[in-house]
């Protein structure tokens, strides 16, 4: 893959290259080139190939700079981190996120550019078009309070849909427990991963998958549609800046809850919540239950009001929501 990433690199001009030329510059054969164009391809590309003049990109592709992550993230959050780790290709961010040996108190981020076994919430799988989109994970290992742990995914969401509202010009939302929404179509999914027991320390995983240029391959389809920040914001960015500004309101996020507590967590998380009020399912097992959404409590749960006018506790490793 590392070849292929080079071959992107010199078509994210986005003009026309021959073969021969693209061959040259990467000391390959023109058959080599012409393979790797179909298997990009295959993992979501869009090429124009003009017959006797060679190929164009179509795809709107970045390459992560490591400089410019860097110098995107504010000091405090930078010497939070012990790690930074871009690769050309990963199966998983979170699988090496979790085999990674920490500092405790620490934090590390691992990204890159092409994630091919990416995978979410009850199942689900994604994977990404190379240099397009974003998949990252970051890792803490260390003492963390029960309540944090209780809230640790919404707290994310919360982090990532302020993020996008304030800083990109969208109106995003969370789905709980763990999915981020722009005009009701998704942009963005979590899954946080846990390995210990506390009160002793814990490893926290936080692991993000965010449709920046293009919309993933959905391996299983989601109920609603899906959507990508390109489509949705109204300004120029780099996925590399954008990278820096969601590690370091999520980092951040974690201490000012500590600061703060959950009652800030959950005043934040209503005025952005996608099910608030509205006419919601929820799907446990066989059964489905009817209701409207009413926010969730203070260990993160979802709060439905029933048809009697009962509110309704759910927890999110065990049920499916759909809205109308």
């Amino acid at each position: 893959m590392e070849q292929k990433i080079k071959l992107l690199h010199a078509l994210s001009d986005h003009k026309i290259w021959s073969g021969e030329a693209l061959a040259s510059k990467l000391g390959v054969t023109r058959a080599t080139v012409s393979q790797w164009i179909k298997l990009l391809e295959k993992s979501g590309m869009e090429f124009n190939k003009v017959k006797g003049r060679g190929y164009r990109l179509l795809s709107p592709v970045q390459m992560l700079d490591y400089k410019e992550l860097l110098a995107g993230l504010s000091p405090e959050v930078r010497n939070r981190l012990s790690q930074v780790d871009i690769s050309v290709q990963s199966p998983s961010t979170n699988d090496t996120a979790i085999k990674a040996n920490y500092e405790p108190g620490k934090w590390k981020l691992f990204t890159t550019e092409h994630q091919t076994q990416g995978r979410g919430r009850r199942g689900r799988s994604w994977e990404n078009p190379p240099c397009s989109n974003l998949a990252f994970s970051l890792g803490y290992k260390g003492h963390i309070p029960m309540p944090q742990l209780y809230m640790s995914s919404l707290l994310v969401g919360y982090a990532i849909a302020a993020e996008l509202t304030e800083s990109f010009e969208v109106e995003a939302k969370i789905k709980w427990p763990n999915d981020i929404y722009v005009n009701d179509c998704k942009i963005a999914g979590i899954l946080c991963e846990l390995q210990g027991s506390p009160p002793d320390d814990v490893l926290l995983v936080i692991g993000v998958g965010m449709n920046v240029f293009s919309e993933p391959e959905l391996t299983t389809q989601s109920a609603a549609g899906i959507t990508s920040l390109a489509q949705v914001c109204g300004k120029a960015f780099s996925r590399t800046e954008l990278l820096a500004r969601l590690v370091d309101r999520i980092v951040s996020s974690f201490y000012e809850f500590e600061q703060q507590g959950t009652s800030w967590l959950l005043d934040r998380w209503s005025e952005m919540d996608l099910l608030q009020g509205r006419p919601i399912k929820v799907i446990k097992g066989d059964q489905e239950i009817l209701g409207t959404g009413a926010g969730v409590d203070e260990s993160g749960q979802l709060r439905l009001l029933d048809d009697n006018g009962s509110i309704v506790l759910f927890n999110g490793g065990e049920v499916s929501v759909r809205w109308s």
